[in-house]
Order: structure tokens, then C-alpha cells, then sequence
């Protein structure tokens, strides 16, 4: 009975850590060399756009491009179909698999000399047994979401928006979508950067 008791809690103590975990994660870094007063125009990188696999959803993939763009255009730069633009946006979407491992024991458990008992000692005498110890596995699923813009010239990054936060696939594609507005309004907020 004590030991489900022990079970429920470390359950509900994991659920706690992967809300914490769900939490939207974001940086940002760029290149320093850059002004970025003298962009102007934005383009996709070429082809990568129209194709792109989105992995939570691939219907969410337009609407994923038409926010990143309302943002840009939010933040003075103009869309051109010219290749030549002052710089190339890409986004990219990565799904990883984790996994939590928990480890606890029923504290007050008997004592004895079980290959499965761990005993525990204190400075005035025995204490009885610390085991036996179980392992409560969680698995759960991380979303990366990338924003690069690349300068036309080096070709080089010269910004790069990083958020990340864990997923349940279950969740309709409205729900996904909102999350990726967040991460884009989060990354975008001081842009441009300041030197």
C-alpha cells in the first residue's frame, strides 16, 4: 500500500517536472560585425519554403510562414521575390525523443539484509532500511524550433532564434499553432538586435 502511495507521488512529481519543462525555452544570437539598419528585404531560402515538412503538422507549415512574415514586415523589412534580398529566412522544426528516469524508495520499508535493500546508518545507531529502490520511467517529446537569417553577401547567419518546450502531439493543430506564434513573438521582440 505505502509503496503505490510512493508510486502516485513520484508520478504526480514527474508530471510537475515536465510542465515545468513545457515552458517556452528561447534565445537568440547574431552577428555582431552586422548593421542590421541596412536591411531592407527579406526572400526564403530557395525552395525550402514551398517544401518544407513541418513535423508537428504539415498544414500548419503556411501559416508558419505567413506569421514569420507579418513579424519581418512588423519590423520595417519588405518581402521581395528577388533572390538578391538583403537576407534569406529559413525555419526549421526538429522532434526529439526523451526520457525521465525517477528513482525512490519506501523509506520506513523493514529492515534486513535483502540483495535489494540499501540500510541507512546515523551517528547514534542503526536506522533500519532505505530500500528497496524503484525506478519510474517517463518519455516524452521536445520541440526545436529554428528561425535563421542568413546575410546575402557571406551567406553567412546573421541572426539565429532558438525555442524549445515539450509537446503532446494529441493537442489540435490550433493549439500547436499558437505555440509557435508565442515562440516567434518571444524571439522577434528585440529585434533588430542592438550592438
Amino acid at each position: 500500500m505505502e509503496e503505490k502511495k510512493m508510486e502516485k507521488i513520484i508520478i504526480v512529481l514527474g508530471v510537475l517536472f515536465l510542465t515545468s519543462c513545457s515552458q517556452l525555452q528561447t534565445n537568440w544570437n547574431f552577428n555582431q560585425g552586422i548593421d542590421f539598419s541596412k536591411y531592407e528585404t527579406y526572400s526564403w531560402v530557395e525552395g525550402d519554403s514551398a517544401n518544407k515538412k513541418n513535423k508537428f503538422s504539415d498544414f500548419i507549415h503556411p501559416e508558419v510562414v505567413r506569421y514569420i512574415e507579418q513579424t519581418l514586415e512588423s519590423k520595417g523589412l519588405k518581402k521581395s521575390k528577388d533572390s538578391n534580398s538583403d537576407i534569406h529566412v529559413n525555419y526549421m522544426i526538429n522532434v526529439n525523443q526523451k526520457t525521465i528516469d525517477t528513482m525512490y524508495s519506501n523509506y520506513y520499508g523493514m529492515g534486513g539484509s535483502s540483495a535489494h535493500m540499501r540500510r541507512s546508518y546515523a551517528p547514534y545507531g542503526y536506522y533500519g532500511s532505505a530500500g528497496p529502490f524503484h525506478t519510474k520511467r517517463m518519455n516524452y517529446e521536445e520541440a526545436s524550433f529554428v528561425i535563421d537569417l542568413l546575410d546575402k553577401d557571406t551567406r553567412g547567419i546573421a541572426w539565429r532564434g532558438n525555442a524549445s518546450k515539450t509537446i503532446d502531439r494529441r493537442k489540435n493543430a490550433k493549439e500547436q499553432l499558437a505555440s509557435i506564434k508565442g515562440a516567434v513573438d518571444k524571439l522577434f521582440k528585440n529585434y533588430p538586435p542592438k550592438r
